[in-house]
């Protein structure tokens, strides 16, 4: 898979109110790993985030995605502390240089779009 150009669509399901001081935050998290921090998204509408060539490396059939409620930085700590509101497969990474969209089972839905290098 070439990896030019890498990012996501994240919209929320359902738009939530969050309480003061907190943020959600999206976790990749890969077959036999630990969470992986992607980015803290929003809870009202959509966000693109741009991924590094080793977030979509872990990305596959077997890979997760996680949305946890976090102090505004994000976890201090690199794991989740917060609750885990969503949770669910993401699918295979697609290998072709042509957008695909997936909708997870979390109810957040992603659009990746991964080019080959020229």
């Amino acid at each position: 898979m070439g990896i030019g150009k890498a990012r996501m669509i994240v919209v929320p399901a359902v738009p939530r109110p969050m309480q003061s001081g907190r943020k959600p935050e999206l976790w990749l998290i890969p077959p036999r790993g630990r969470p992986i921090a992607v980015s803290l998204i929003s809870a009202h509408g959509p966000v693109t985030l741009s991924l590094s060539a080793s977030l979509v490396a872990r990305l596959g059939p077997a890979a997760r995605l996680a949305a946890s409620i976090e102090p505004p930085g994000g976890s201090p700590t690199g794991a989740p502390t917060g609750p885990v509101v969503a949770a669910g497969a993401i699918g295979a990474a697609p290998a072709a240089a042509s957008p695909a969209t997936r909708t997870a089972p979390l109810g957040i839905r992603t659009t990746s779009c991964l080019s080959r290098p020229p």
